[in-house]
């Protein structure tokens, strides 16, 4: 990319690692802005690994750091973010890229909430309602057929897990998951 400021980021194991300011003045590997005559402008810098063995790098840079080889960046103005990957040294990417657009706020960001899981969902309605439900069906059909309740002990036990089934389904499709889905969630069912 022609004249453009870059965040060039290298792992090289799993605490090793280098960050620069960067620029690229045509399209070959970018160049360090101090080595033309900008500054180094890439402050607090932290390399981790998370519990899914995934590097995660921060850092922080100010909106406008007076150097004329940075972009200025500014609060709640949309920016483009471009990611490339290789292997070996910076190099071409051969189209390992990635491209989107986000907005720079200011304070402390949370990390995201866990998204809805329906799997997740699924798996605990299965055990918490249809082993006790079912059991309980099955128990009076088995065992308490010598008393004249017990055909409506098992039509509440049974019943109430088809019931409840069908409405996990229902909801399931008005939140939009996919018909893939609900049709492996009946399946399993």
């Amino acid at each position: 990319m022609i004249n453009t400021d870059m965040n060039v980021a290298e792992f090289i194991s799993n605490s090793e690692y280098s960050l620069k300011d960067s620029y690229s003045k045509g399209y070959k590997a970018p160049e360090e802005d101090i080595s033309l005559g900008g500054t180094d402008d890439l402050k607090n810098v932290n390399f981790s690994i998370d519990e899914d063995g995934n590097g995660i790098l921060t850092f922080t840079r100010a909106l406008n750091t007076g150097d004329n080889l940075d972009k200025n960046l500014e609060l709640e103005k949309s920016e483009d973010l471009i990611l490339a990957w290789g292997s070996g040294k910076i190099s071409y990417h051969g189209g390992n890229h990635l491209s989107t657009s986000f907005k720079i706020t200011q304070g402390n960001i949370d990390p995201p909430a866990k998204p809805f899981d329906f799997f997740e969902f699924h798996g605990i309605i299965l055990i918490i309602l249809w082993v006790p439900l079912n059991f309980i069906g099955y128990i009076s059909a088995r065992f308490l057929r010598q008393y004249t309740w017990w055909i409506w002990l098992h039509f509440a036990g049974s019943g109430s897990a088809a019931f409840i089934t069908i409405g996990v389904l229902a909801a399931s499709l008005k939140y939009g998951i996919t018909e893939y889905k609900i049709l492996i969630s009946l399946i399993i069912t």
